[in-house]
């Protein structure tokens, strides 16, 4: 009887220590204790005390119940509790409060209701909400006072719905990374919208530009280059103009998915999910993911792409700032123009424009009220401070007056860019400067291939061949003139696609298979392996000098024949 009295007591204290706090709730006579934990109404979410691994310090966090732990808010994240002896409680005038083994507040909401029915609730989508009950009817919903999704960490939920004030220039914080993964304090790395010109997303680094998402289209960031990996469906940026701010939410495809975006102690932005079959959080997609998506790696007017070697290049029409940085992979300074701009400048040559293909556009976006992409140009050109624009149907015109920064080229999608460039280095690009050389090379091939001809036609005419002089037309000629012509033609498509950057390396010729000779054109031309022909005799046989002109004629008097 003492044994089964003894177990009673035990399961007694067991259910109210753990089993009966999974609760979603608190109240001002019923608190969270050290460790008790809440539990969300449909078990997605747990809010309860933590302590980060190889960490000595308590947290009061809010996490995925799941066996892989996904801290997603931290409540005293600059404060944290040494011992394990933390409480949270609900005042009797409503408001949340953190209190430490000595009894002292190290976290608060700072609200205070004159009403005192208030009751502290874990949601399911999880959102720790404080709420005030102004009636007894259960059908009135209650207000909320406080709720965790408007004090975010270093995660973005579904449902949340961070508001920040839509102010040109301003820089609208959403949330800031931990300063380590076992370090939950505000870290180095903030990520949030900036409002210069249209909307965009950003990575800080101590207050510095790390990384941006490129300007919003109404459905889009246009600056992510592999968006359509990511997970996330109905991503939203919506414009209050009434109240002066922006408001950003998203929402899974599945929405049986458990999903979110951290950003994580070294500034990088991961979306990930539970995946049901390896039992783990899956990454979805995550920015920067390469160098080319740092801010600005290449400078003012340079261009990254990492499928390249190097990866930064000088737009055609500028050169390295700092060329000797450049050869030791320091790209940071950037470059500058060859030719003044000749806009403004009395009896200077119009500028003209470089067309850029499948580029995310500078930073610094100044809009144009332009119905369409001519327009935009004729502004742009008719304004001499504009230096460049790009017209995007969902925008409209977007040009720059300042340095382009942080402008990349992307294999696919992205935006064309046309920069603006003085007449004389639209003129002497790479391309004009090649097609030169082609053409001088088929000038100089023609005349070789006249001399060439000419002499063989007077050799056969004087000394007579099996092959007659009255084969020899015009029409055969066309053969040698045919190759020289291929040449060209391969040339150029080269040129084609190597005309918008000034170092492109050019490509490599394929090696191609040595002639044939047959024992006909052999023997002619060395006159039947006359002695005096020979030039020696090796393991190999003896060796012959042979009269190259015969050859070709031979080849040629072939092809008529055949």
């Amino acid at each position: 009887m003492v044994c089964v009295y003894s177990l009673f007591l035990f399961l007694l204290y067991f259910c109210s220590s753990y089993i009966c706090s999974a609760i979603d709730s608190i109240t001002p006579t019923q608190p969270l204790q050290y460790p008790q934990f809440l539990v969300s109404k449909n078990g997605t979410f747990k809010l309860g005390f933590f302590s980060p691994r190889n960490s000595p310090n308590h947290y009061l966090g809010m996490w995925f119940n799941k066996p892989v732990m996904a801290v997603v808010w931290v409540a005293n994240r600059d404060k944290p509790m040494t011992d394990a002896s933390g409480v949270l409680k609900l005042s009797e005038n409503g408001d949340l409060q953190l209190l430490n083994g000595n009894n002292q507040i190290i976290w608060s909401t700072k609200v205070s209701n004159s009403i005192t029915n208030s009751t502290a609730k874990l949601l399911d989508t999880g959102n720790l909400v404080v709420q005030q009950f102004n009636s007894s009817d259960a059908e009135v919903r209650p207000a909320i006072t406080w709720q965790s999704f408007e004090h975010p960490t270093n995660t973005l939920l579904p449902g949340m719905k961070p508001t920040v004030h839509n102010t040109a220039g301003q820089k609208n914080s959403l949330f800031r990374s931990w300063k380590s993964p076992s370090d939950p304090s505000e870290g180095s790395f903030l990520m949030g919208i900036g409002t210069i010109g249209i909307p965009q997303l950003f990575i800080w680094n101590n207050g510095v530009a790390y990384w941006r998402s490129g300007p919003w289209d109404g459905n889009n960031f246009i600056g992510l280059e592999n968006i359509q990996n990511t997970i996330a469906d109905g991503f939203v940026l919506e414009d209050n103009e009434e109240n002066g701010t922006l408001d950003i939410a998203f929402s899974p495809v599945d929405q049986s998915l458990l999903f979110n975006y951290v950003l994580d102690s070294q500034g990088t932005i991961i979306e990930q999910y539970w995946d049901r079959n390896s039992n783990n959080w899956t990454v979805g997609y995550s920015a920067p993911s390469t160098a080319c998506d740092v801010y600005a790696t290449c400078g003012a007017f340079g261009t990254c792409n990492h499928q390249k070697s190097p990866i930064c290049r000088c737009l055609r029409g500028f050169q390295p700032k700092n060329d000797g940085e450049w050869k030791k992979g320091d790209w940071s300074s950037g470059c500058v123009r060859k030719t003044p701009l000749q806009c403004g400048i009395k009896g200077g040559q119009q500028d003209g424009f470089l067309t850029l293909q499948n580029m995310k556009v500078p930073d610094s976006i100044e809009k144009l009220s332009a119905f369409s992409q001519d327009s935009c140009r004729n502004q742009c050109l008719n304004n001499c401070s504009c230096l460049g624009y790009a017209y995007h149907l969902n925008i409209g015109c977007m040009t720059w007056s300042k340095d382009l920064i942080d402008v990349v080229e992307f294999s696919a999608g992205g935006v064309v860019l046309l920069v603006r460039l003085a007449a004389s280095d639209l003129a002497e690009g790479p391309s004009h400067k090649k097609t030169a050389i082609i053409a001088s090379t088929v000038t100089i091939g023609t005349v070789l291939a006249a001399v060439i001809v000419y002499l063989i036609w007077r050799g056969m005419a004087t000394r007579g061949n099996a092959c007659a002089v009255e084969k020899f037309q015009f029409k055969y000629v066309l053969n040698v003139f045919s190759c020289i012509e291929d040449n060209a033609i391969e040339s150029g498509k080269r040129v084609k696609n190597e005309s918008r950057f000034e170092d492109n390396n050019i490509g490599h010729r394929e090696l191609q298979d040595p002639p044939l000779y047959t024992f006909s054109m052999l023997r002619n031309a060395t006159n039947n392996f006359q002695e005096s022909n020979k030039l020696g005799e090796g393991g190999f046989g003896p060796v012959y000098k042979v009269n190259a002109i015969l050859i070709i004629w031979e080849s040629v008097c072939n092809r008529m024949d055949n």
